[in-house]
């Protein structure tokens, strides 16, 4: 049984995560793929897509995180400070 909850757990947990991607696909306009407000990233943490300027930014240990759509601020938010961290590490330039 308990191995029927984990699992259940699990595939709740990835169909929450299916729902609330990023849909940059929908939003987002080449024309537009410039650094976001002084972000420090050209690429959104959350898709790998071109930051877009006219997304809002999440400040992190003093520096501006852009981001390539609407949905994926919430996402960074939601990550925890040592994926934040691990991710600033690797992408700051």
């Amino acid at each position: 049984m308990k191995k029927f909850s984990t699992l259940t757990a699990c595939v709740i947990a990835v169909a929450a995560f299916a729902t609330t991607a990023c849909h940059s696909d929908q939003h987002h306009d080449k024309a537009k793929s410039n650094v976001s407000m002084g972000a420090m990233n050209d690429k959104c943490p959350i898709s790998g897509k071109p930051v877009n300027k006219d997304v809002k930014t999440a400040s992190f240990e003093n520096h501006n995180i852009g981001f390539c759509c609407n949905g994926c601020p919430s996402q960074w938010d939601a990550m925890s400070k040592e994926q934040k961290e691990a991710w600033c590490a690797k992408n700051m330039k």
